[in-house]
């Protein structure tokens, strides 16, 4: 009988061997159950604790596909936002747009607080036809040729150009007098100029203490420079306020003569 069982239980060990197969193991060792008597307990503890050692593998390697899923997933998201802000930077909109060229402008005379069109049409309908303001005339465009006449801002500077012959005569030669002016207004820019300011401090002799007293020199943010608060103020707010870049300032300041030698 021995005998008998010890081949029966090396035949089942054939049936597993080293296959990584979880559900044909589970299978045969279900199979083992059925079949063995109480004298296979050995055997089929064996055969219990290899099911595990596979499982414990299987679970293993699933950790690890997990984890490599997990960065492969975040070299994709990288990937992604790297590829979105390339196409932001070659088809994107220009730093260089007005960013408030499409917003409603309150028209001339309204006043700064009134509401768009878009959101004014939007809350007129929540209210009363009695109790609708009266519809604002907006200005008319010009025409398409820009020859109809534009109004300039009240706060621009006027000046007055007299462009006529040196003696005020007719250009022939014929001693015609002078008859009228003929207007004709358009917009002009003064560019900016920068110059060397020389500023002199005054010196006094002061005969109750006997001693020489001069006016304090102006304070200075960087005082041991060349660089004046005037100067500074203008180079920061076209830095910030139009966000101009250093090195084009730079360029600016070259083209116009500032380069110390």
């Amino acid at each position: 009988m021995s005998g008998i069982r010890s081949i029966s239980i090396g035949r089942r060990s054939q049936r597993y061997g080293a296959s990584g197969d979880l559900n044909d193991t589970i299978e045969r060792f279900a199979v083992d159950i059925l079949e063995s008597d109480g004298s296979d307990k050995a055997f089929l503890v064996e055969k219990l604790q290899r099911v595990a050692r596979i499982v414990e593998a299987l679970t293993k390697a699933l950790k690890k596909e997990k984890a490599r899923t997990r960065r492969k997933d975040a070299e994709i998201r990288s990937l992604k936002g790297q590829i979105a802000k390339l196409n932001k930077m070659m088809f994107g909109a220009s730093s260089d747009t007005n960013p408030d060229k499409d917003l409603k402008v309150p028209v001339e005379g309204v006043g700064a607080g009134c509401v768009p069109t878009d959101v004014q049409s939007t809350q007129e309908g929540a209210v009363s036809k009695s109790d609708e303001p009266s519809p604002v005339a907006l200005p008319k465009p010009r025409n398409r040729s820009g020859r109809a006449k534009r109004k300039w801002s009240a706060n621009l500077e006027h000046r007055e150009e007299q462009i006529c012959t040196p003696d005020n005569l007719c250009l022939c030669g014929c001693g015609g007098t002078f008859l009228s002016f003929e207007g004709n207004k358009t917009i002009d820019v003064v560019p900016a100029r920068f110059f060397i300011l020389l500023q002199r401090y005054a010196k006094y002799r002061c005969r109750a203490k006997n001693t020489v007293i001069g006016i304090r020199f102006a304070p200075r943010i960087f005082p041991n420079t060349e660089v004046i608060n005037g100067f500074l103020a203008n180079a920061v707010t076209m830095r910030f306020g139009w966000q101009l870049p250093w090195y084009r300032q730079e360029g600016i300041l070259k083209s116009c003569g500032v380069s110390p030698i």
